[in-house]
């Protein structure tokens, strides 16, 4: 605004009225601040302020001009210490600011005990100008590092890297990110930490396995792990620097290294390697210090993951859980982040107990503190807790709250976190608030281009294709999916494998019907190698379904008690929403012949009683994402076409990125042009864009 400008400089304001004036414009407030770095007022400053100073004061004046913030010591350094000369007496900078603040040159202080100061924008924007003219880029480069080694002394990371880019100073930016990486990944400030790492020439980044392992650190955590191509990379990179050292070198003992193993001890587990996942994260955990607490937390939750796989979770939890206890006084408000990490352990063992009265917990230690990871992770525990337990007044605020306010920090947490919520608009009929959440989420995946996030809203685009009947599209991206793909460890809310499960036991085909069964045994084999019995609550029903279409009813109570058995432990109740007839006639079979668990199936029957309700009142205008007002869904190759057309690409480029010959472009845009009912690329892209098929950005 006009005041925050001219900061309550009256003369300021009174030479940009002249200036609007003379150039014949009307005194308009709204039209008066390009005029504030008119000449009228930047020739006061020069003639009646900098040109009345003497020589140094001047020059003091013009080299504080980088500066954002000052005080003496710092001006001291600046301004004042010859290159090769013993630095000035430490008073001569208070002296100097003291001088500044007698004569009113335009010093704002910034703390009551006045120590530090900046200047009025007008003339930090006037002295920066004067400061161009009488200072090569070389000399300007050397106060900014002058100031950087100022702020790296007193610990004031941010401030020093920002002069060190200033002053181009890329080898020290390298060297203070090196060095204070760890304060960032501590401090939960991962935009802080890609920020920087963004800044920094590429060279600088490839050829030190810190700076590497800072990003691969900062795409897990904006992705869940989920980006197991990225995270590849970063391996295979990292590997080969190792590999460039000596065998004997200590780098191999390192903190480093014990970044590296922790990562890949990540990937042992997603691949369900538990005896590699044990060993890496054994290895990681002996060279990681306590003080690197974020670095710690992985490698720790990771170790306790491979023991839970491996079928030792009583050794895992014994082994975190002192690890709390022992360094309690060092992890200070790190408690938290401890704390809800636990929460993957307690989901994949299915105690929905555990998990929420861990995450409550933790929410009440960050409470009143700036830690936005441990909040987000806490918020989405406790919100997928009250939402399997039937709570969702609980789910929604809670998850609403993750959606709205923190979904930068962890993209695909944030995906599951609007799959959740959108199952309670779905428990309540709400379908245009599904339809409006799940474009909005889509439109932030394909902003930030996260295939893992965007291929989670297409399986649930189809979960809801076929709740609401339209089993042709929900067949269509079932079709779609590769089903010899290895599995990976599912260890959040949604898996897509469920909803593939779902809609090939539905369409009631002998073709889709054996693939269906197929599937189902082989993803059952796998939870069950991996100890995650989440969800085997779900495949042991489903199971229970096939057998009883075999007519081996003994076996389909067998398999559905295992479920219910899992399930009310940690009291489950919307575990089985969207499901079929069948399910729910075993489940009433089960009412009648298990008394023990008469109570525990009356609550989930009467859950989907509720939930078969909805579904009636469901209207097929109320279909979500880039779905609605297409006949039929976009294939996933059709999207990338689309695309490709809206970041301008022609045939044969599209057809070199997707190593596809041109022929099959032109299918593909037929097929595109024909779904989207438009007859040209343009058309395609404002329709696409109008409906969220694809960000406008």
């Amino acid at each position: 605004t006009l005041e925050s400008r001219t900061e309550g400089w009256v003369t300021a304001l009174r030479l940009a009225c002249i200036s609007m004036r003379h150039r014949g414009g009307l005194l308009e407030p709204k039209l008066l601040e390009p005029h504030l770095k008119a000449n009228y007022v930047m020739g006061y400053l020069f003639s009646e302020v900098l040109s009345k100073q003497t020589p140094e004061i001047r020059d003091t004046l013009i080299k504080l001009s980088i500066l954002r913030r000052f005080c003496g010591s710092l001006c001291k350094a600046v301004c004042l210490s010859k290159n090769n000369e013993p630095p000035a007496r430490e008073k001569d900078g208070w002296e100097h600011l003291t001088t500044l603040r007698n004569q009113n040159l335009f010093l704002i202080p910034l703390d009551h005990e006045y120590k530090w100061f900046r200047f009025h924008h007008l003339f930090e924007n006037f002295l920066l100008n004067q400061l161009e003219k009488k200072y090569s880029t070389d000399s300007i480069g050397a106060l900014h590092r002058k100031a950087s080694a100022w702020f790296v002394e007193n610990n004031l990371v941010e401030e020093a890297l920002h002069h060190a880019f200033s002053g181009d100073d890329f080898e020290g930016v390298r060297q203070l990110l090196v060095q204070h990486g760890h304060d960032l990944m501590n401090a939960q400030d991962w935009q802080g930490l890609k920020r920087w790492l963004g800044r920094l020439p590429r060279k600088y980044v490839e050829q030190n396995i810190d700076l590497l392992m800072y990003e691969a650190w900062y795409n897990h955590i904006h992705t869940s792990g989920h980006d197991l191509k990225t995270m590849s990379m970063y391996i295979e990179k990292v590997h080969a620097l190792f590999k460039s050292y000596s065998p004997d070198d200590p780098i191999h003992n390192s903190e480093s290294k014990g970044s590296f193993d922790t990562l890949r001890s990540f990937r042992a587990c997603l691949h369900g390697d538990a005896e590699n996942a044990l060993k890496y994260a054994h290895s990681a955990c002996e060279k990681i210090p306590m003080h690197r607490h974020r670095l710690r937390v992985f490698g720790t939750i990771f170790r306790t993951a491979a023991y839970q796989m491996a079928g030792d979770l009583e050794t895992g939890l014994a082994r975190y859980r002192n690890e709390i206890d022992e360094h309690m006084s060092l992890m200070g408000d790190y408690q938290a982040i401890y704390l809800v990490n636990l929460c993957h352990i307690f989901w994949m063992c299915a105690d929905l107990k555990s998990m929420k009265q861990t995450a409550l917990h933790s929410l009440e230690v960050v409470r009143a503190r700036q830690l936005h990871e441990a909040t987000a992770a806490s918020l989405y525990f406790a919100g997928v807790a009250s939402y399997h337990q039937n709570n969702l007044q609980d789910a929604e605020e809670k998850l609403t709250l993750l959606v709205e306010d923190f979904y930068y920090i962890n993209l695909i947490r944030a995906t599951h976190a609007s799959i959740a919520l959108s199952l309670v608009y779905i428990v309540r009929g709400d379908f245009n608030r599904v339809s409006n959440l799940c474009r909005k989420a889509m439109t932030r995946v394909i902003k930030d281009n996260n295939q893992a996030g965007i291929d989670l809203l297409r399986a649930f685009d189809a979960e809801i294709a076929l709740y609401q009947g339209r089993l042709m599209e929900a067949a269509e991206w079932a079709a779609d999916q590769d089903k010899a793909q290895p599995f990976l460890l599912p260890f959040l809310f949604y898996s897509p494998k469920i909803t593939l499960i779902k809609i090939l036991l539905s369409q009631n085909t002998p073709e889709t019907w054996v693939q269906g069964v197929d599937f189902l045994n082989r993803y059952d084999d796998y939870l069950q190698s991996v100890n995650n019995r989440r969800f085997r609550i779900d495949t042991l029903a489903f199971k229970a379904i096939v057998h009883m279409e075999r007519g081996d009813r003994n076996t389909a109570r067998q398999s559905l008690n295992e479920a219910l058995t899992i399930a009310e432990r940690g009291n489950f109740l919307r575990i089985y929403t969207n499901t079929t007839i069948q399910l729910v006639d075993l489940l009433k079979q089960q009412l009648i012949q298990d008394d023990s668990k008469k109570s525990y199936i009356t609550q989930i029957l009467a859950v989907l009683i509720e939930e078969d309700a909805n579904k009636k009142k469901c209207r097929p205008d109320y279909i979500p994402t880039y779905y609605k007002s297409l006949p039929r869904p976009l294939t996933n190759r059709e999207l990338d076409v689309l695309q490709m057309l809206a970041d301008r690409l022609q045939n044969k480029e599209i057809a070199s990125s997707l190593n596809i010959s041109n022929e099959t472009v032109k299918f593909h845009l037929k097929a595109l042009f024909k779904k989207l009912e438009v007859n040209n690329r343009q058309d395609a892209v404002h329709k696409a864009v109008y409906l969220g098929v694809i960000s406008s950005q």
